[in-house]
């Protein structure tokens, strides 16, 4: 039965309807109730059926645009003329394609850079903002080198309407269901909405005896008779004051987890309102349902006295004795016919007993529950629990109960940190762009919900701006490490502010890249450096706090046990381990891909006499500073696989393409098998090597081939380079950017092979 229904039944009062939107019952007291019920009421928002709004999950992209287009744009934004304008709009038409299509035509949105909208994302707050602002067309502010981040325009708009007093300054933050609402209403509370929308009401001219209080009347019982303190004109007059009466009902809520040591547990919430006339709630005891009252101290009473939902108002400490804990010596005024919430918090005990603890009203106990009315000052007597009688002639207080919430005690929260399982490579880093990954991290929580707050990396480069954090496949960072955020500045050393939760006995991956600063390509070229996590306590790798228990972790210990601590290099309590990534280099330019490059396809047959019979193709990295740094090829070391075939060695030779008449000779150390064919200083020679940045060059190889099958059996010819894209496996390629000269390439390819000839 519903509480107002219960209420009126018990205290004899009306029930008045205040809407004609029954509000979801699963946002009432919620933080965000106005602003959900505020698109509700507009027709913006539908909700699950069954008077369910779903709050707390996530929106995503889908979901997201469509409301956020009725809210701006109302029934009509439609798009009529195409409903498949993204790459992953394909197949049956889905609910939410033409708002985004829609969106897409008045460049709302533009999807991602492989045409794609990937409505099944959950959306993040960058995203959200850039969507709802754009669509208010609000004016950017203007940078005058351009903004930072690309999202940097809309946070500032979004920070000017105070939307971050309810928001984390994250871009990565997912956003829920409830969130969305505040979203919405707090850029921009001018909504279209559809259907029909709220107006003012017409002036209501009183009808004395219709049961309703209108314009001056002072009450309306619904009849026109006097003696009842309503006179037949509605006015208030002395007469008896009826006996007040009260209701409480116990909250549902689920079980939790709580770690020792967690402040504020909420154990109990309830709902108390009056009937009659005022009440002053006096007194309350609970009883220990699950568990002792010692698992727990620190009791107090709150009550939510502005009704948007949150407990911030002290009204009593408890006192536990045996398994009783009375609330006493406080009075909270209970209005008649409204409801107000309380709940009873604790502090889990430090360091506390592993187990559960529960509680309930004490309702064994005679009078569990003492109230006196405001007007007449009549203690209120009799209490009917869950509808099974008092054993008085009336029951002036009634209870209704509900499960116990269990709160199991756990051990106080720790954070292990260790390297990904997913391997990274050393880098070639250019001055002017943001590296590729530099070091993946892998942080598991434990015992409880862990918020990092500050993560401070070693080894980075002088020639290293900042560094930027991504979590998991996310492609904004959440947040930039620099030297001048350390609390003890030191050479070397780039340390981050954050603000992310890893959840209790979950992973997060955070990758890290670097900028290098663009005006000084040649000055770092050659320079090294390898990231790290120190596992020095003294200067703290990460520092963080358990969310349940408010307290900071401690610094690993270096005993075998977990004790609110941070572990750095081990997934298990041990020592803590230094946490690197490879060694990367800086260059001006790099090689970024070496392909075949010859026109003859695989399965051609065996040339024979003087026949190229490879080719390769080397492209530079692109032009990021105002001057060009050229790649310059100084060695190749080519294996070559005459299988059955016997080649001239004394004919091969190295060529560019557009001057085939320029060779360079090449050592090769035999005529048939495997053939190791050496070219060297070949920035030397005629044939031209050199790379400008973002250009390629492509080289062929010739030679004579003595006998396309020398033998019984199949031939095949093959040229390869080996040895690729491994910075500890060199040998194969030699090469300069003007400065410094490095023996490997940063390609993902570590084998490239030109054509495989082949005859039977």
């Amino acid at each position: 039965m519903h509480r107002l229904s219960i209420l009126a039944i018990l205290l004899l009062a009306p029930v008045l309807v205040f809407a004609q939107v029954e509000p979801f019952i699963d946002v009432v007291g919620h933080p965000h109730a106005s602003q959900v019920e505020y698109l509700h009421a507009r027709g913006i928002v539908e909700g699950y059926g069954y008077g369910l709004f779903r709050p707390d999950i996530s929106i995503n992209r889908a979901e997201f645009l469509k409301i956020m287009m009725i809210a701006v744009y109302g029934d009509e934004e439609y798009s009529d003329e195409d409903a498949q304008c993204f790459q992953d709009f394909t197949g049956e038409e889905q609910w939410f394609w033409r708002h985004a299509c829609a969106a897409k035509e008045r460049g709302i949105i533009d999807g991602y850079p492989d045409g794609t909208f990937r409505g099944e994302r959950t959306v993040n707050l960058a995203e959200a903002l850039k969507i709802i602002i754009d669509a208010r067309e609000l004016r950017l502010p203007v940078y005058p080198d351009g903004p930072p981040n690309w999202y940097d325009p809309y946070f500032d708009i979004a920070a000017s309407k105070r939307v971050f007093d309810d928001f984390p300054y994250d871009p990565a933050h997912l956003l829920t269901r409830s969130e969305m609402a505040v979203l919405i209403v707090t850029i921009s509370p001018e909504v279209t909405g559809v259907g029909p929308q709220p107006r003012e009401e017409e002036p209501v001219v009183p009808i004395c005896g219709n049961g309703i209080v209108e314009a001056d009347e002072q009450c309306d019982d619904g009849n026109n008779e006097d003696r009842d303190g309503c006179s037949s004109i509605c006015i208030i007059v002395p007469e008896p004051v009826y006996h007040a009466a009260l209701y409480l009902e116990q909250r549902p809520s689920g079980a939790i987890d709580q770690s020792e040591g967690s402040n504020d547990v909420t154990l109990l919430e309830f709902d108390v309102a009056a009937g009659r006339q005022d009440v002053l709630l006096t007194g309350l005891e609970f009883t220990s349902a699950v568990g002792n009252m010692n698992s727990a101290g620190n009791y107090r009473m709150l009550t939510d006295v502005d009704g948007d939902g949150v407990m911030e108002t002290l009204v009593a400490t408890g006192t536990a004795q045996g398994d009783i804990l009375a609330f006493s010596d406080f009075s909270i005024l209970v209005q008649d016919g409204v409801f107000r919430r309380i709940a009873i918090v604790a502090d889990l005990a430090d360091p506390g007993t592993p187990g559960t603890i529960a509680l309930g009203f004490a309702t064994q106990r005679l009078q569990y529950v003492t109230a006196v009315g405001v007007e007449d000052g009549r203690d209120l007597t009799g209490i009917d629990t869950d509808f099974a009688g008092c054993g008085e002639e009336i029951c002036w207080i009634s209870v209704v109960t509900d499960t116990p919430r269990d709160v199991t005690i756990t051990d106080r929260g720790n954070l292990y940190v260790t390297a990904d399982t997913v391997p990274v490579r050393s880098r070639q880093i250019r001055a002017g762009e943001l590296s590729p990954v530099l070091l993946r991290v892998r942080l598991r929580a434990e015992a409880e919900d862990i918020l990092i707050t500050d993560m401070n990396f070693s080894g980075m480069s002088e020639h290293v701006d900042y560094l930027e954090l991504y979590r998991g496949s996310s492609t904004t960072p959440f947040a930039t490490a620099r030297g001048i955020t350390c609390a003890t500045p030191a050479t070397g050393r780039a340390c981050a502010k954050t603000t992310f939760t890893i959840k209790q006995d979950q992973e997060d991956v955070i990758l890290v890249k670097g900028f290098v600063r663009p005006d000084t390509p040649a000055d770092v070229s050659g320079d090294t450096f390898a990231l790290y996590l120190t596992s020095d306590i003294a200067a703290p790798a990460i520092e963080a706090t358990g969310v349940g228990s408010d307290n900071a972790l401690h610094q690993n210990d270096s005993d075998a046990f977990a004790e609110g601590e941070i572990f750095i290099g081990t997934n298990v309590p041990a020592v803590n381990a230094v946490i690197m990534s490879p060694i990367h280099d800086m260059a001006a330019s790099t090689i970024i891909m070496i392909a075949n490059a010859h026109d003859d396809a695989d399965g051609t047959p065996v040339p024979l006499g003087t026949a190229t019979f490879a080719a390769f193709r080397f492209t530079a990295s692109s032009l990021v500073s105002s001057k060009n740094y050229p790649v310059h090829i100084r060695d190749l070391i080519f294996t070559v696989n005459a299988e059955n075939v016997e080649i001239d060695p004394m004919t091969i030779a190295l060529y560019n393409p557009l001057n085939a008449n320029a060779t360079k000779a090449c050592v090769a150390s035999g005529a048939t098998g495997e053939i190791i064919v050496t070219c060297s200083n070949l920035e030397n020679s005629v044939i031209g090597t050199t790379i400008d940045q973002g250009a390629y060059v492509d080289l062929a190889m010739r030679a004579r081939i003595v006998n396309a099958q020398a033998g019984a059996g199949s031939s095949v010819l093959q040229a390869s380079l080996n040895g690729l894209g491994d910075r500890t496996d060199t040998g194969t390629i030699s090469w300069d950017d003007g400065t410094t000269t490095f023996d490997w390439v940063d390609i993902t390819r570590t084998l490239v092979r030109s054509t495989r000839y082949r005859m039977d």
